[in-house]
């Protein structure tokens, strides 16, 4: 799976047109946990905020007392630590669900993939994942639990949908969307892009 694919940065803005709308959907469900922990929790993962330090370590290739499953980091993970290096204003903090996360699988401890926004909810309310996960782990429904799981923090974030691109040929990613609710929006070239109404 391709993690992040054709993402391009951008200055971080606050978006006025929606910031009401966003409000007072946060006003009507609370806060989500993320605010207050900066982590979220699934059946069989644990969400993490990305690290710039993270990131670091995952462009020098250091496995040294990392707790990285086999195949992890991916080209996905690299490209996500190098953009977060460049944006440091994208990191998950309490007061920014925004950004990137890891996922560790809580039964071994070993980080196994990564997950997140791509931006901020645009005017319209949607915004855009990206997700890919190691080859050790694949198949075995992780990535259906994470897309999920983020999904549902969108919403309660105030997101009034979510969108993905996936490759045409990768059927595996497409199937994760599927699963999660995600219906088929349209074809570009070799790209399929999807959306979840919330």
């Amino acid at each position: 799976m391709t993690l992040y694919r054709c993402l391009k940065p951008r200055r971080r803005s606050v978006d006025h047109s929606n910031a009401g709308r966003v409000k007072r959907r946060r006003d009507r469900e609370g806060p989500s946990r993320v605010i207050e922990s900066e982590r979220i929790e699934s059946t069989r993962l644990l969400l993490q905020p990305l690290t710039l330090e993270q990131g670091d370590a995952f462009s020098r290739g250091d496995r040294d007392a990392q707790q990285w499953a086999p195949g992890f980091p991916t080209d996905g993970d690299l490209r996500q630590a190098q953009i977060l290096a460049n944006n440091p204003e994208r990191a998950v903090s309490q007061v920014n669900v925004w950004g990137p996360y890891t996922l560790t699988e809580k039964r071994t401890r070993l980080c196994i993939g990564g997950i997140g926004f791509k931006r901020l909810p645009d005017a319209t309310g949607t915004v855009e994942i990206g997700y890919g996960i190691c080859a050790s782990r694949q198949g075995l429904g992780f990535m259906t639990e994470a897309a999920g799981r983020l999904c549902e923090l969108a919403r309660v974030e105030g997101a009034l949908a979510v969108t993905a691109e996936t490759l045409a040929l990768n059927v595996a990613s497409q199937r994760v969307l599927e699963k999660c609710g995600f219906t088929r929006l349209s074809t570009q070239h070799e790209s399929i892009w999807w959306r979840l109404q919330l």
